[in-house]
């Protein structure tokens, strides 16, 4: 019998995290940070365009296809905030695991006073 995990496909570490040491860790977060940069500049030049052009002018099929862009990188402003955020909580357990060794009893799980 399979769990419900098993059968759609649930990954405990979607990213890789686990693998990688702190040093490709800060690696990764600041490209990501610099992606996510990226994105929000690009966005924010959709939404200034969106608001200066005539879309009538422009037909719906070019607009729907506009849309269907910024969508694309909303999304994917969304993935790369998530990893982002995943790699930034990683890297603070470690840490706090050096600095702290007797909080946790070697299965990951903080063992509260």
């Amino acid at each position: 019998m399979h769990s419900i995990l098993e059968m759609y496909g649930y990954d405990p570490d979607p990213f890789g995290i686990d693998g990688k040491d702190d040093a490709e860790l800060s690696s990764r977060a600041r490209c990501l940070t610099t992606y996510i940069g990226s994105l929000k500049r690009r966005l924010a030049r959709f939404e200034d365009f969106f608001n200066r052009v005539d879309r009538e002018a422009l037909g719906r099929a070019t607009v729907e296809e506009i849309i269907d862009h910024a969508g694309a990188d909303d999304l994917r402003l969304q993935e790369a905030t998530v990893e982002l955020d995943d790699i930034e909580q990683s890297l603070m357990w470690r840490r706090l695991e050096k600095a702290h060794p007797g909080l946790f009893a070697g299965d990951d799980n903080p063992c509260w006073p």
